[in-house]
């Protein structure tokens, strides 16, 4: 049962992710992004690459097609984890060069150094092409290191039964959209609201199906009631 002070802050992370947060949304050209406020009038460009003028619509187009159409859209770099640190610097300043900037949650701390390789070689067969400066070994290793230190952890599903619950299943099926379902113990019950509601703001840039207000508390109480209360 969800005491009062849950419900508000559940309300709050909703009213901030689908009313005031901005929502991102790429247009043709992958280096710039643009945001467009629910429900508000206003409009704010949050995020571009370093190609500019002329140039971006050339680099997007090349990228865009060398990554078969699969570009990924960005999120504000705002949203990151820890977002003043040196790792995340390193990684605004070279993934956005060639696509919107990836959430560090979209992939296990085991995925992401095969993915960064592969960024990487692309990379660096374009260094000097079209204003790509290709990064050194140093900053690929504070890349990685910052991507892993900030994955997302799966969840063990054999350890949690109620995942076929009404909760369970809004849970697994919102949050797989995305990424690997994650474990509810990497946050305490008090964290988790904030958490989900940024993952709403993700959800919206990808354009994929948003919870409405009712399942988002499913997803939130089921976090809480199986989180990690001993942090």
């Amino acid at each position: 049962m969800k005491t009062n002070k849950q419900i508000c802050t559940v309300a709050s992370a909703v009213v901030i992710s689908l009313a005031s947060l901005a929502v991102l949304q790429a247009d043709e050209n992958p280096f710039l992004l643009q945001s467009i406020s629910k429900h508000s009038n206003s409009e704010q460009k949050i995020a571009m690459g370093k190609c500019g003028g002329n140039m971006e619509g050339m680099c997007g187009g090349m990228m865009e097609g060398m990554c078969g159409g699969n570009m990924p859209h960005g999120v504000s770099p705002s949203m990151l984890p820890k977002p003043e640190s040196a790792g995340a610097h390193a990684l605004i300043e070279n993934c956005t060069q060639c696509h919107g900037l990836p959430a560090p949650g979209m992939h296990t701390a085991e995925e992401w150094p095969s993915i960064v390789g592969r960024m990487n070689m692309r990379m660096q067969m374009m260094d000097g092409m079209m204003g790509i400066d290709a990064p050194d070994q140093q900053e690929i290793t504070t890349v990685i290191d910052y991507l892993q230190a900030n994955a997302q952890q799966p969840i063990n599903r054999s350890k949690y039964s109620n995942l076929d619950s009404a909760d369970g299943k809004v849970f697994t099926q919102t949050c797989a959209q995305c990424h690997v379902l994650p474990e509810p113990k990497q946050h305490t019950a008090s964290e988790w609201p904030n958490v989900v509601g940024r993952m709403l703001g993700h959800i919206a840039v990808r354009n994929m199906s948003t919870p409405d207000i009712q399942q988002v508390e499913q997803i939130v109480e089921y976090l809480q009631n199986n989180s990690d209360n001993s942090k």
